[in-house]
């Protein structure tokens, strides 16, 4: 085998494990935006019905982002709440502490971190250690470089 044939062998398996990487990337990717908006939707609902004490500043959370600065209390109760909504609106068989968006999220980071590795391997460079903002453009180059070439 020649260093020629060799190469583009390699570069063969690499098109095709980042192909592969590409497509359970974005896969996972629109799982969690689907989840992330179902759960967020649910989370905004419960708040509109209940009046839930913001230990910050006193009034009332109003939107899921606070949630953090409820009192313990108030907490435990909209956890539960939410427990249950999700359950209905969203079936899965996850654990009851676990939430389905938070879980497709960390998906989505262990299949970009295998494009990044992926790239990192073709480039000789080391992706999984950029700062966010480059490794979200590695991202978007590997999803370009899969889907220009189809």
């Amino acid at each position: 085998m020649t260093i020629k044939t060799a190469t583009a062998r390699n570069a063969r398996t690499a098109t095709k494990a980042l192909r592969s990487a590409v497509d359970a990337y974005l896969t996972a990717r629109a799982a969690s935006e689907v989840l992330r908006e179902k759960v967020d939707a649910i989370k905004t609902q419960i708040l509109s019905e209940r009046v839930y004490v913001d230990e910050c500043s006193g009034g009332r959370v109003l939107l899921p982002r606070y949630d953090w600065c409820m009192t313990d209390e108030d907490h435990t109760d909209y956890l539960a709440t939410l427990a249950e909504r999700v359950a209905v609106a969203i079936p899965h068989d996850l654990p009851e502490d676990h939430c389905p968006a938070l879980v497709a999220e960390g998906v989505t980071r262990d299949a970009a971190a295998a494009v990044l590795e992926i790239l990192s391997t073709l480039f000789a460079a080391d992706f999984n250690r950029a700062t966010l903002e480059d490794q979200s453009k590695a991202l978007d180059l590997a999803c370009g470089l899969v889907y220009a070439t189809h």
